[in-house]
């Protein structure tokens, strides 16, 4: 599967069923800005719900 990490898991568990599980991981000041959260991502745009 192409395109970014987020936009990809999203599309793989898009069932209400799936489940997703996406680690944080550490993330420095520098690191937030240049690259951005997939797990964020994730949260915001998956067809499941959180837990």
């Amino acid at each position: 599967m192409r395109g970014t990490a987020g936009a990809a898991l999203v599309d793989v568990a898009r069932d209400p069923d799936d489940l997703l599980v996406v680690g944080a991981g550490p993330r420095g000041p520098l690191r937030r800005i240049l690259r951005p959260s997939v797990a964020r991502y994730v949260l915001a745009h998956a067809a499941c719900a959180p837990c």
